[in-house]
């Protein structure tokens, strides 16, 4: 369940959407204004189906906790029939021609920011689709895993207040992303 003063205060989430391109790959981009959760997906392409299957899948997130969305912030690019049917009754603010949601632009920019961090402490020179993937995940799950500043607690991080998620999963035998590891195949 929800942390109390959360679901006494903020359980009424305003979204911004919008999508952004590593490496020529579309990624689909969501931050909720106030706890600052943020999802990301790669997708096939931008269109309006595209769009209304991307954007169910994060309102399922978010209805899995009991989050009420309330208002979607994007574009004109979103401003469509399958949208408008997926996201039925909230609201969808569209922003004016060549106008951006300053809120998932900044997180846009801070995802760019630290996805090049890493590829330049890399030694590869080439990166994969599965690479560029897999490293714009890692690090949406790293903004997600620790309490944001101007967030709505000071204790619990985006994840934990929207996934239930705690702290981050070091168990097992999974190799974090740019990690080095000798594995041994065993031979047979």
């Amino acid at each position: 369940t929800l942390p109390a003063p959360i679901e006494k205060f903020h359980r009424d989430v305003d979204l911004c959407i919008d999508y952004f391109f590593v490496n020529g790959l579309p990624f689909f981009h969501t931050i909720s204004r106030n706890i600052q959760f943020r999802t990301v997906e790669q997708v096939r392409s931008r269109s309006s189906r595209e769009h209304a299957r991307a954007l169910s899948r994060v309102i399922d997130v978010y209805d899995n906790r009991a989050l009420n969305i309330v208002k979607i912030d994007c574009d004109n690019e979103f401003d469509n029939e399958h949208v408008r049917a997926v996201i039925a009754p909230r609201v969808l603010d569209v922003a004016s021609r060549e106008e951006h949601v300053g809120p998932v632009e900044r997180s846009i920019r801070t995802i760019k920011e630290r996805v090049r961090c890493i590829c330049h402490s890399l030694p590869y020179k080439r990166y994969t689709k599965i690479m560029v993937r897999s490293l714009v995940e890692s690090v949406v799950f790293w903004l997600n895993s620790f309490p944001v500043v101007d967030g709505v607690s000071e204790d619990l991080s985006p994840a934990a207040i929207v996934q239930g998620r705690q702290h981050p999963d070091f168990s097992g035998n999974k190799i974090l992303f740019g990690a080095y590891a000798i594995v041994f195949a065993g031979t047979s």
